[in-house]
Parts: C-alpha cells; sequence; structure tokens
C-alpha cells in the first residue's frame, strides 16, 4: 500500500478515536446532569433548564431511599 494511504488511514483512525472520546466525555457530562426519572409537565425550553435542579433532587431522593431501605 502506498504511504500516503496508510497515513491518511492512520490519521483517520486517531481523528475518529479523538472524535469517540469526545462523544464519549459527552455522554457522561449529560448523564451526570439528566434527571433520573421523567418530570411529563416540562415542555418548555425555560423549565428544561431546570433539568440539572430536577436532577440534583432526583439524586437526593434515590440516595435517601436507598439509605432507608426502600
Amino acid at each position: 500500500m502506498p504511504e500516503p494511504v496508510t497515513q491518511s488511514r492512520t490519521h483517520l483512525r486517531s481523528t475518529d478515536l479523538t472524535n469517540l472520546a469526545a462523544m464519549a466525555n459527552a455522554v457522561k457530562a449529560a448523564e451526570a446532569t439528566a434527571p433520573t426519572r421523567p418530570h411529563p409537565g416540562v415542555k418548555s425550553a425555560a423549565a428544561n433548564a431546570l433539568g440539572p435542579v430536577a436532577a440534583l433532587i432526583d439524586r437526593t431522593r434515590d440516595t435517601i431511599r436507598k439509605t432507608m431501605g426502600k
């Protein structure tokens, strides 16, 4: 295989890995700030801004219930 083709494939693979790593980090960040249960009344963009607050409340509730054995 000619050298330029091999180099471009290597570059493409490393770029793909970089993109995959960036996407994985974005998913982890979204999961960390997302609510753990649905909030069906939330349909507006302004209400969606409260998602991290809802996530904090949900995670606190989950922790308390786990500690209490429910």
